[in-house]
């Protein structure tokens, strides 16, 4: 069952009578768009330094957008984390993220929210993360966009916009994530459908 996931996955090839064999030409990509990474993980396969800086965390109100993707109410409190990772010192990734206070169960240190917010719906929502979400769209930098990427006005960014869901398929927490696209490249496998 493992190898039959692998191999859905693209990872491995099986060959009935030879063996199985895994994929160099897919191994070998750095940064698969259809997996969750760690982003300083990330940016460490990339060839560079990683280092995370929490910018804010502090409470807001549910946005419309919020409403709509994580089911909550207009203005319920939330819980907003901002945070800039670098490559070699660089601002490469920027992160804006957003749960419902109500979620989170009783205290916590504000440096917990350094790590990615899976471990932390993890330890203080008492919720696991099954699986993300992410609509990929182009972006360009805006003023404070240019600003924390150190990047010129109207630079093309890539945008994701992903809401993190829990073993019951509930949404838990919002996410607007700004790349640096000089920096930090994605691919896609995608397979071609069989000819019916």
């Amino acid at each position: 069952q493992a190898l039959a996931i692998l191999q859905h996955e693209g990872l491995i090839t099986r060959k009935q009578g030879l063996g199985t064999f895994a994929r160099p030409d897919v191994d070998g990509i750095p940064a698969r768009i259809d997996y969750a990474y760690e982003f300083t993980e990330l940016i460490s396969a990339a060839g560079y330094k990683a280092e995370v800086k929490t910018l804010t965390i502090g409470p807001d109100c549910a946005s419309p957008e919020a409403v709509r993707r994580l089911d909550c109410l207009l203005g319920e409190p939330m819980l907003r984390v901002r945070k800039l990772f670098l490559a070699n010192d660089i601002p490469a990734i920027y992160v804006d993220e957003v749960l419902p206070t109500v979620a989170i169960l009783g205290a916590y240190d504000p440096a917990e929210l350094q790590q990615p917010i899976w471990h932390f719906i993890d330890q203080r929502c008492h919720r696991r993360v099954k699986y993300v979400l992410s609509e990929v769209l182009p972006a360009l930098a805006d003023g404070e966009l240019a600003e924390l990427l150190q990047v010129a006005l109207g630079t093309p960014l890539l945008k994701f916009i992903e809401v993190f869901y829990d073993a019951k398929n509930e949404p838990v927490a919002l996410a607007h994530i700004h790349f640096n696209a000089d920096l930090i490249h994605f691919h896609a496998l995608r397979k071609v459908s069989p000819v019916i």
